[in-house]
């Protein structure tokens, strides 16, 4: 069963409406399930970075996240499936649409993908890293012989593809899929969503209505507020908003995503749990850049938390 929030989710929240410089979140990524025969294995490094100052895209206002995880140095990860994943958002200042998300994963996978939100035509677009056929005959054909694909949509935009051109006439990527009429109301990718689910203040409001588009998918979820408790992090207690975040359309697919927020003025991601294929992916927050305060273990009422915007 298809899983839309395993690898979007780890993009976990980066900080968006602290001004005062990059903050990087470090992960441990681990997993249980059929695959581990339901032990815990370590499988990845996870590293989150934001760099809150607004940037451009087409010329108008835009905000940047992104982040990377990897596999190196873990040795069952390495030979399942090696992965160095890269990943980028570019939304609107405000955080209610997001306008292109960069994928690229230099593992085994070798994969480049960009997805393009195009608001003013109710259009998504998809674009993919171009690839070479193999056209030799078996048995007749000593080496292969290679060709890049055509074109056979539209040609690439120069603000999605500035990677050297493969051939002449050739871009590095392709149009591979073009799907009007699918953004209908503001929607924002997973990462986004995480800063949306921290910036809200779940002790007025207890759920969240949120609008996610993963690829070319938009579909309706939401997060709620089940519980404060205590929860053990490093050396410290820390005193956590424990939020679950679900899917709302009955469609059957799997999708829960439980998230331990700190209860304080930083409203720090101390661990997520999400449903993925055969199994549980596990989250723990290691440590940050700069240093956290750490006034999680404080429990400070989330009144005083300045990632809240003017209009919860």
């Amino acid at each position: 069963m298809k899983n839309r929030f395993l690898l979007p989710l780890l993009l976990l929240c980066s900080l968006h409406a602290q001004a005062q410089g990059t903050e990087a979140l470090h992960y441990r990524l681990s997993y249980s399930g059929l695959v581990t025969g339901f032990l815990w294995k370590d499988l990845a490094d996870m590293t989150l970075k934001l760099t809150p100052q607004q940037g451009s895209f087409r010329e108008n206002p835009a905000a940047r996240l992104s982040m990377e995880v990897s596999t190196a140095g873990y040795s069952i990860a390495e030979a399942i499936h090696p992965l160095r994943y890269h990943w980028e958002s570019i939304l609107t200042p405000d955080l209610k649409r997001t306008l292109l998300v960069r994928v690229i994963d230099e593992g085994e996978s070798d994969s480049h993908e960009v997805y393009w939100y195009n608001w003013q035509d109710n259009t998504i677009a998809v674009f993919r890293k171009r690839k070479q056929l193999d056209h030799s005959i078996p048995l007749f054909d000593e080496e292969p012989r290679l060709e890049w694909e055509k074109d056979f949509l539209l040609p690439v935009p120069t603000f999605i593809d500035s990677q050297q051109a493969v051939a002449p006439g050739l871009s590095y990527l392709l149009l591979a899929n073009r799907l009007p009429g699918r953004l209908k109301r503001d929607a924002t990718d997973p990462l986004t969503m995480f800063l949306q689910l921290r910036q809200h203040d779940f002790h007025t409001q207890k759920t969240l209505p949120l609008q996610i588009i993963h690829e070319d998918e938009p579909a309706p979820y939401q997060a709620r507020l089940v519980a404060t408790e205590e929860l053990q992090h490093g050396e410290c207690t820390a005193q956590t908003m424990k939020i679950e975040v679900r899917r709302r359309d009955h469609s059957g697919e799997k999708g829960l995503m439980t998230m331990w927020l700190s209860d304080d003025a930083q409203r720090l991601p101390l661990r997520f749990d999400v449903e993925a294929p055969l199994g549980m992916l596990h989250a723990k927050l290691q440590h940050t850049i700069p240093s956290s305060r750490n006034n999680s273990c404080a429990g400070n009422h989330p009144a005083t938390n300045p990632l809240l915007r003017d209009d919860d």
